[in-house]
């Protein structure tokens, strides 16, 4: 029965009446199949299985409980259309073929896999779409059609139920689904009928993959080698040294998908070893042929994993990269210096399409001493002005005065030489800038230090450009970088303070290098560690960041997470000001300025908590049982339904730093702003007011506006 004043997010749920004998069999990943028992009040019509003695029905539907409500259930799918791989993993076809289905290209599509390792589909296109599908050149061309759906699908899909090009199936006009009265595809009829060609696929997948790649017979370290290097090369299309990271070479989450099902293929099959309980990140871990090899070596000969660096190791890898991003500085000219508060400011900026980048562009526009702006930003396939354009108005900022004559857009490459720039253009820039402000950095928190490379080699770039033009560099770091420290001041920090993700450790390399370039040339430079930004004008904010995604679950869960200690945040529209407040900055040769980015005035979180509870009308409680809460849903919701999912990791971090007074809320570094606040003026002024219900309201309409609440 569904009771009438049930919760609009709760309609889905729903409880069987008390004269129906319920039996849950455990179905795997938290979904359970019904069994009707027969009672006295209720008698199936049919009988196909007994629990405990007594007649019952097996309904092949499988349900997941409510996370909170006892006794509430919402249907998952039937038994039979699940896809059980040969590593024992699980996919539930209906929902990625409904987004497949989305497509105007595509009348139906049916996945299957069952006991196969990894999982394909097989697509009826619509009547004016339809082709023979023997045709290999029509075949492509469809492909190519439906291939922005299929990557759409894979961004919801869990890793091991990702399609690949290969594992797509045309259906012929000669044998068309058959489909029910109500409309819907007979999944079982299809799949029998195209049972030759999916079967005929497979081989052909594991023939191409087997004679392109043999696994060993033999696993010791020189064929694992040999094997791992074949993966990555068909894989990447590409060659690359053993030593090189193969996510700085354009591996992408896909790529890396397809590299670990073939490794854990031939584990499987020619090693005898049980994929199951491998870490799914191994190729974000591991991402050299040299280390991937090593750990592939170690699970074919003893079944081991082999362990994580330890904090001592890693801290030297951070040293070895300072090492040599800090090598052959350039000479620093004799210029006369003129005073930076009241000259012309010509500013060469990165990171200007990203969300702080935006505001930071809009404040320079703004600013009178700003005579131009040189905007780098990475080469694509669209035209740079206009993802300049497209990125300013998601954020409800005015694109027209940026994209006037003040501001010149260059396509580039920061990991090149001259920034891959033209030897006329990048003769301008080298005889005219006066500050250099470097926001451009990868955010990803699966990656390794190593993968930072690309970043690191282009932050050093610019360095040298600073260095050339004797320009105040103004480099964005994190006060990530601070994570483990208590000393909360603005200065330098060991190595210690940044450990945990490859991000911040590549983050404190970038300000350690720059303390070296000063003190060996002189360059001017300051190092802001950015704090928590808040959403825009517009209240726009990410709906992938951390804090979206708590405020998302904690509307799933009716729970909100409390938290007595404070927030710094800032929002974005005061920070873009604050930064170029920094252009003015007094800075000396030989010492970078350390600036924290901050709220001057912080909140209690709970103050904050207690609106979004009402506005989502979700009770406050500890930390640790909304974490256990959320937690409990891992198994019955995907990644793609709630975001917070994905930061697993990071919100079990923050549980470790519940009790410690020294830090702020959800385990940020308490940090000190004195000097910045001498600085900014934007920072001391009446603008900048303090965070509030109005905030709250503001964000959690975009939230609202995007789908996401």
């Amino acid at each position: 029965m569904i009771p009438a004043n049930s919760d609009k997010k709760d309609w889905n749920y729903f409880r069987f009446s008390g004269l129906v004998k319920c039996h849950w069999r455990p179905f795997g990943d938290d979904m359970y199949e019904l069994i009707i028992i027969e009672n006295p009040h209720c008698t199936p019509g049919v009988f196909n299985t007994e629990v405990d003695g007594a007649r019952a029905y097996a309904t092949s539907d499988l349900f997941v409980p409510h996370p909170t409500r006892l006794g509430y259930w919402r249907i998952h799918g039937r038994a039979d259309d699940q896809l059980v791989h040969s590593t024992g993993e699980k996919t539930n076809p209906v929902p990625l073929e409904q987004l497949l289905n989305q497509d105007a290209h595509v009348a139906a599509a049916v996945m299957f896999g069952h006991g196969r390792f990894n999982a394909g589909v097989l697509i009826e296109p619509k009547e004016s779409f339809g082709f023979d599908p023997a045709d290999e050149r029509k075949h492509a061309e469809f492909c190519n059609l439906i291939w922005p759906a299929v990557e759409q699908m894979n961004e919801h899909a869990p890793q091991h139920s990702r399609l690949f090009r290969e594992m797509i199936l045309i259906a012929s006009p000669e044998k068309p689904f058959t489909y029910t009265a109500k409309g819907t595809v007979r999944r079982q009829a299809v799949l029998r009928d195209y049972s030759e060609e999916i079967s005929r696929l497979y081989d052909i997948l594991d023939e191409n993959t087997r004679s392109n790649i043999s696994p060993p017979t033999i696993w010791d370290i020189d064929s694992t080698m040999r094997f791992v290097r074949g993966v990555v090369g068909n894989t990447l299309v590409r060659s690359v040294r053993d030593d090189d990271d193969i996510f700085e070479y354009g591996c992408d989450s896909l790529q890396a998908t397809w590299i670990r099902n073939t490794i854990l293929r031939a584990l499987r099959d020619f090693a005898c070893l049980d994929s199951r309980p491998i870490t799914s990140s191994f190729v974000y871990d591991y991402p050299t042929i040299n280390r991937l090899s090593t750990f592939v070596f170690s699970l074919a000969t003893g079944g081991m994993v082999p362990e994580q660096l330890d904090e001592s190791s890693k801290k030297i890898i951070m040293a070895g990269f300072v090492d040599k991003f800090s090598e052959n500085l350039p000479a620093r000219p004799r210029l006369n210096p003129t005073s930076e508060e009241n000259s012309e400011k010509v500013v060469l900026v990165t990171g200007s399409t990203g969300n702080f980048g935006c505001y930071v562009l809009h404040s320079m526009v703004k600013d009178p001493t700003v005579a131009h702006v040189y905007a780098l930003i990475r080469r694509g396939t669209a035209d740079i002005s206009q993802r300049q354009r497209k990125a300013l108005e998601d954020r409800g900022l005015d694109a027209k005065a940026i994209l006037s004559g003040k501001v010149t857009f260059l396509e580039c490459d920061l990991s090149q030489d001259q920034l891959g720039l033209d030897d006329s253009v990048f003769s301008m820039i080298l005889h005219s800038v006066t500050h250099v402000v470097d926001m451009a950095w990868r955010v990803d928190f699966n990656l390794s230090i190593s993968s930072f490379q690309t970043n690191l080699k282009g932050m050093r770039n610019l360095v040298d450009v600073a260095i050339r033009r004797d320009a105040h560099y103004i480099f964005a770091s994190t006060i990530g970088v601070c994570r483990n420290i208590t000393n909360g001041r603005e200065e330098f920090v060991t190595a210690d303070g940044a450990l945990g993700t490859g991000y911040t450790e590549s983050k404190w390399v970038a300000e350690q290098v720059i303390r070296a370039a000063s003190s060996s040339t002189g360059l001017r430079a300051s190092i802001v560690r950015v704090g928590q930004l808040t959403g825009g004008i517009n209240g726009a904010w990410s709906t992938k960041e951390w804090l979206p995604s708590l405020i998302q679950a904690s509307s799933f869960l009716k729970l909100i997470p409390d938290d007595n200690r404070i927030v710094s945040w800032i929002p974005l529209p005061i920070a873009g000001d604050i930064m170029v407040d920094f252009l003015s900055s007094p800075t000396a040769a030989e010492v970078p300025q350390i600036l924290h980015l901050l709220h001057p005035r912080p909140v209690s979180w709970t103050k904050l908590a207690r609106v979004f509870a009402t506005k989502l009308g979700a009770s406050l409680v500890p930390y640790e049982i909304w974490l256990h809460a959320l937690e409990g849903v891992t198994s019955r919701i995907g990644p793609n339904k709630l975001n917070a999912l994905t930061l697993l990791l990071f919100f079990k971090n923050v549980q470790e730093t519940v009790n410690d007074t020294d830090k702020e809320a959800f385990g940020f570094a308490k940090l000190s702003i004195e000097w910045t606040l001498g600085i900014s003026r934007h920072l001391r002024g009446e603008e900048l007011t303090d965070l509030s219900e109005a905030d709250v309201d503001l964000w959690t309409t975009y939230w609202r506006r995007e789908g996401m609440l």
